[in-house]
């Protein structure tokens, strides 16, 4: 059996589509649509979390449908570092469909009108962990390993194994740190019991 198509197989449709517009121009962030009212035009990263056409809500100032005008790509995580532990697939940024008409009224004092923001979050998103790194690392110590790998539901014993010794780094890091505090805690404390001497 071929492991390549028979993986290939299993990946969703949307993600295919996604790939094959994105590798054309890999560093793009922001992708604009052609407005069409009555066409979903995002490029939906996953078949998960996507807003259907029918959810999209009317325009709040004068009540005509909104369109997607652009969307903001994950390929920006690769060019803002500190993003990283954000996590989403892509933004959808709807307008309304009613641009001729649909301004913003200057004499009241209106300089813009309401657009509506539609965050389509990657698969993993109920999977991230919030917390110190103490306390992320304290709840996975008491979860089986075992227990980690069949929600991954991962089964390449290469990804699995690199999977461990990352892990195995963050626990050790995470350790390395916490004797570093204490040490600098031990130290302070030293320092306040010496300074009380002095000055009795």
């Amino acid at each position: 059996m071929n492991t390549h198509h028979t993986n290939y197989a299993r990946i969703e449709d949307d993600y295919k589509l996604f790939e094959v517009v994105t590798c054309k121009n890999p560093q793009q962030i922001l992708r604009y649509s052609q407005q069409q009212p009555d066409v979903e035009s995002p490029l939906w990263v996953s078949s998960m979390n996507k807003l259907a056409l029918t959810k999209v809500p009317k325009c709040a100032h004068c009540g005509s449908k909104m369109i997607c005008e652009f969307q903001v790509m994950p390929m920006l995580f690769s060019l803002q570092p500190y993003l990283m532990c954000v996590d989403w697939d892509t933004i959808v940024v709807y307008t309304c469909s009613n641009i001729t008409k649909c301004v913003p009224n200057f004499a009241k004092g209106e300089n813009y009108l309401e657009e509506f923001a539609f965050v389509q979050f990657s698969k993993d998103f109920s999977k991230v962990k919030y917390g110190t790194p103490d306390q992320i690392n304290a709840q996975k110590s008491k979860q089986p390993h075992n227990q980690k790998v069949e929600e991954s539901g991962e089964t390449d014993p290469d990804v699995i194994e690199a999977k461990q010794l990352e892990e195995q780094r963050a626990l050790k890091k995470a350790e390395k740190n916490k004797k570093r505090r204490e040490k600098k805690k031990q130290k302070q404390a030293e320092l306040k019991q010496n300074s009380q001497q002095v000055n009795a």
